[in-house]
């Protein structure tokens, strides 16, 4: 029996491999101290993973935790988890019945994904990180010149930029379509993005 709704993508078997790294994950209670690591890691891909499910899905009552669960290769568990994170940001709701689940709680095409990471782990650079030094002083010795910091604006604005630019419609597709449609933006981005001078 299968529990993927109708007029929803289907479930993928996961390779061996790839399933135990998914349960390992899972398992792994673990806190990633760096924000590069809060912003990018994998609960936050995960709750990607199940957004963009949800997303592409064209039955009313959405996709329930147990069709969720199938189809990523997850535990009901975990993507309750997951679903409490997108119901709390304001990216789905629930459908009430027997029959309910998880739907958008607006239109793919107004879903920025931009919105969506910060939502659920944080820019990757905050002005306030340099607030909260966390060496042995109470401030950063570099808090009034800092190169570093000029580069982690540049990288938050490059991505802000782009990602801005991305909504959850560009990634409800096949990854051949998603892939053309985001090196599009990317391109774009590209010519926007001054040659550095040295």
């Amino acid at each position: 029996m299968t529990l993927t709704a109708p007029n929803c993508p289907a479930a993928q078997s996961l390779p061996i491999e790839v399933d135990q790294k998914v349960r390992a994950i899972e398992d792994d209670n673990t806190i990633i101290n760096s924000k590069i690591g809060e912003c990018l890691n994998n609960v936050n891909n995960l709750c990607l993973r199940v957004l963009i499910r949800i997303a592409g899905c064209r039955n009313k009552e959405g996709m329930s935790i147990p069709q969720l669960s199938e189809a990523e290769g997850l535990t009901s568990h975990y993507v309750a988890k997951l679903t409490r994170h997108l119901r709390m940001a304001g990216f789905i709701n629930s459908t009430p019945g027997l029959k309910g689940g998880y739907v958008l709680a607006r239109p793919a095409r107004e879903i920025n994904i931009n919105e969506v990471l910060k939502a659920l782990g944080g820019a990757l650079f905050d002005q306030a990180f340099c607030k909260s030094h966390a060496g042995s002083v109470k401030l950063c010795n570099n808090s009034v010149d800092c190169s570093a910091r000029s580069l982690w604006q540049m990288i938050q604005y490059t991505m802000d930029k782009l990602l801005d630019q991305i909504t959850l419609h560009h990634l409800v597709n096949p990854e051949s379509e998603s892939s053309r449609m985001l090196e599009q933006i990317l391109s774009v981005a590209n010519n926007e993005v001054p040659e550095l001078k040295t």
